[in-house]
């Protein structure tokens, strides 16, 4: 699994072809929020954004990474999209009321506006998210 050792909400940037841009990996980007940046990468965010709230030990969430990761290379930036560890960050996931994992919050001016909880398929999930985000 990649740990980045960079801040969360940060990105390191990469070159190709002239432009730079956030580094990606295969799937696109998703940001890391946490408990003290989480009312400015999130709350604060003028754009939607989908939280996926997780835990290293949750086998579920760690199944979700690839759906999650898919859905931020589709969006590309339209919808925001990032993960909230929540054995390191938990008073956000207490302040949401996220009890059991994988939980997924979707935020609109910084209002919750859908949540589901558990293993769910890239349709849903999209589904759920483009419908708030409307």
């Amino acid at each position: 699994m990649y740990r980045s050792t960079l801040p969360p909400g940060t990105f390191s940037p990469v070159t190709v072809a002239g432009t730079t841009t956030p580094a990606t990996g295969a799937y696109g980007f998703v940001e890391t929020f946490d408990d003290a940046r989480f009312a400015t990468s999130v709350v604060a965010s003028a754009k939607p954004v989908l939280v996926d709230c997780w835990a290293p030990w949750c086998g579920p969430c760690r199944g979700m990474e690839p759906t999650v990761n898919e859905l931020a290379r589709e969006w590309g930036g339209t919808i925001r999209v990032g993960k909230l560890d929540v054995t390191t960050s938990p008073a956000a996931a207490k302040r949401y009321g996220v009890s059991a994992l994988p939980a997924f919050l979707v935020f609109r001016n910084g209002v919750v506006v859908q949540r589901v909880v558990g293993y769910q398929s890239k349709e849903n999930l999209k589904r759920m998210v483009e419908a708030a985000a409307r």
